[in-house]
């Protein structure tokens, strides 16, 4: 189909597969979209929801997919990042990253 999900990507940077990306894992990966690390520092704590010291996409679901439909509209995409002072021209191009297949949410799969 040449589109990769979110999944795929996450799955890319787990480096030992478990599921969820550590500060190291998760600065690789930004660092590869030519994030800083103050950037990075800022946003994985944002990420970490559950405070357990690791970005689960499962977590993050769980909490920002109002409808439970297990995709993030660009609602509920941009009240979550918005909650934590995102302004809406960064929200729109995170959204667009992420949206990898255009279907207008962000999915697992």
């Amino acid at each position: 189909s040449g589109t990769v999900s979110l999944e795929v990507l996450f799955r890319k940077f787990d480096d030992d597969g478990d599921g969820t990306l550590d500060h190291d894992e998760f600065s690789q990966a930004l660092a590869s979209w030519k994030w800083g690390p103050k950037a990075v520092k800022r946003f994985f704590k944002v990420l970490d929801v559950d405070r357990s010291g690791t970005v689960s996409l499962e977590v993050l679901f769980r909490k920002f997919d109002d409808d439970g439909d297990g995709t993030l509209d660009h609602d509920e995409f941009s009240q979550a990042l918005a909650s934590w002072k995102w302004g809406p021209k960064a929200v729109k191009r995170f959204f667009k990253v992420l949206d990898v297949d255009r279907s207008g949410t962000v999915s697992l799969e």
